[in-house]
Formats: structure tokens, sequence, C-alpha cells
């Protein structure tokens, strides 16, 4: 297995969200990389997302380096697990009560300001990043 770190973007400025990870606008991501021993199938490969807090980056979920390995070794292809999809946790100067924001909360208050927004930004929403970052994270691997 692999171990890879990689920063796959920026995301909006700091006067609308930043990483209270300390990483500022950057989306930062570990990446398991599984070459199984019996390699079949050298042009595919098998890529899932999976949660993980920056701010405890020893806190490696380490079922999901696991799932990486057993979908390695049963179907013959690299398998990639792709961490910190949203990048978490976030925070927004806009929310009163200064709250760390990760998965569906991160997601909601996105929203929420997109839908507040007179000029409906698009770059309020975080699916395109999270795209974004799992492609970056795809082709380190």
């Amino acid at each position: 297995m692999y171990i890879l770190n990689v920063t796959s973007l920026e995301w909006l400025d700091t006067s609308r969200a930043y990483s209270s990870a300390g990483l500022g606008t950057k989306w930062s991501h570990i990446v398991h990389v599984v070459v199984p021993a019996d390699l079949y199938f050298t042009n595919i490969s098998n890529a899932f997302l999976s949660f993980g807090d920056n701010a405890k980056p020893n806190n490696v979920q380490h079922g999901d380096a696991m799932m990486a390995d057993a979908y390695a070794k049963y179907s013959g292809q690299i398998s990639i697990n792709i961490m910190h999809i949203p990048n978490a946790p976030i925070k927004f100067p806009s929310d009163p009560r200064g709250w760390d924001m990760s998965e569906d909360d991160l997601l909601s208050w996105a929203w929420k300001q997109y839908f507040n927004d007179p000029k409906k930004d698009p770059e309020w929403l975080p699916h395109l990043p999270m795209v974004k970052g799992a492609f970056q994270c795809m082709r380190a691997a």
C-alpha cells in the first residue's frame, strides 16, 4: 500500500470559508493506493471517497484502508481510497455560531449561502471542488 498526501485545490477565499485545521483555503487529502500482488487489470482501477478530519491527521480510518486492500485483492485491479472529501473541518465567517463544519453541515451551510447570495455564485457549492479534489487525487495515484 502506498500512502499519498495530496493538496488538490483552493476553495473560496478566507472571507467566505477556511480550514480550521490551519490549511487556509487549501484542500488536502490522504490517499491510499493498493496494487494487488496479482494485478490482472492494468488499464482500469477503482476509487472510492471517504471522510476524514484534517484537524486530526493521525486519525486515519483504518477500515477504509482495509477496504481498499480487499477491493484490490478481489478485483485484480489497483484500488484507491481518497479521504477528506469534502475537506473538513471548515469554518464559515458568516456562521454566527463559529462552528467547525464537516460533511452534511458543511454542505448545508454552503447551499444556504448560495441561496442567500443575490448573485447565486456557484463557487459557494462544494460539490464541484469535491469532484475536482477526487479527480486530482486519482491523477496523483
